[in-house]
């Protein structure tokens, strides 16, 4: 008898895929070998995730995964979220990390809400 080799491709997946925003906005003005390296940086990301973003990415990756039919809610949502961080900042000093992490987070979002044009995609 013959024993017929098959080849098993394994795909990975990528759990709990890192988004970084400052490699998303740059993004829209990256050449085409640009925005495929981005990608490939995000799909598989290297261990490093800027930690002060860390509320934002988190927010961000569960809001995009609800997968909303008006993409308008998206950004609605980001820009509530903002004015929440900011709101929850002025509760510590700013020399410290709790500080930090909500500010820069929301500061995140709003790239993104000002992003957004770019980012919905057209329909026609």
């Amino acid at each position: 008898m013959l024993e017929d080799e098959v080849e098993v491709k394994i795909k990975k997946v990528v759990k709990d895929p890192k988004l970084s925003l400052k490699r998303f906005s740059q993004y829209t003005v990256a050449t085409e070998n640009g925005k495929t390296t981005i990608l490939k940086g995000c799909k598989y990301p290297g261990d490093y995730v800027p930690r002060f973003y860390e509320m934002a990415r988190k927010l961000v990756c569960d809001i995009f995964s609800a997968n909303f039919d008006d993409h308008e809610l998206y950004f609605e949502e980001f820009k509530k979220q903002a004015v929440v961080y900011r709101n929850e900042a002025k509760a510590f000093p700013t020399n410290k990390d709790d500080y930090k992490n909500r500010i820069r987070s929301a500061n995140g979002l709003d790239a993104i809400v000002a992003m957004s044009m770019l980012l919905i995609p057209d329909t026609q």
